[in-house]
């Protein structure tokens, strides 16, 4: 993945396990902390790294991520969500660069 805020819309956080874990266009990342955060399967394996976890483990149990902290692991998922969502509407590379310079501000 890449870079990324606060949840945003259709970004699940748990802390607790699901019970629905038949559901399998979603990913579940495990951060440092064990938070537990759900994410569309296309989204998480923008990263080669969970993608490659997913192949070689399946979606049946979380994908342990113990050295990304839980605010980083959110804004990893807000970066991949908008490269996912930026691709499919065929949006311009300019607006792609633009969004990615203010994604990656420091205040």
């Amino acid at each position: 993945c890449h870079a990324f805020a606060l949840p945003p819309t259709g970004f699940k956080q748990h802390t607790t396990t699901m019970a629905d874990d038949s559901e399998c266009t979603a990913v579940k990342l495990k951060s440092k902390q064990e938070e537990i955060f759900e994410v569309d399967k296309e989204v998480a394996c923008r990263s080669i790294t969970v993608r490659n976890m997913v192949e070689d483990t399946g979606l049946d149990a979380p994908v342990p991520l113990p050295m990304v902290d839980s605010k980083i692991l959110i804004k990893v998922i807000e970066y991949c969500k908008y490269h996912h969502r930026a691709e499919a509407e065929a949006l311009p590379e300019d607006d792609k660069n633009v969004w990615d310079k203010d994604f990656v501000k420091v205040v």
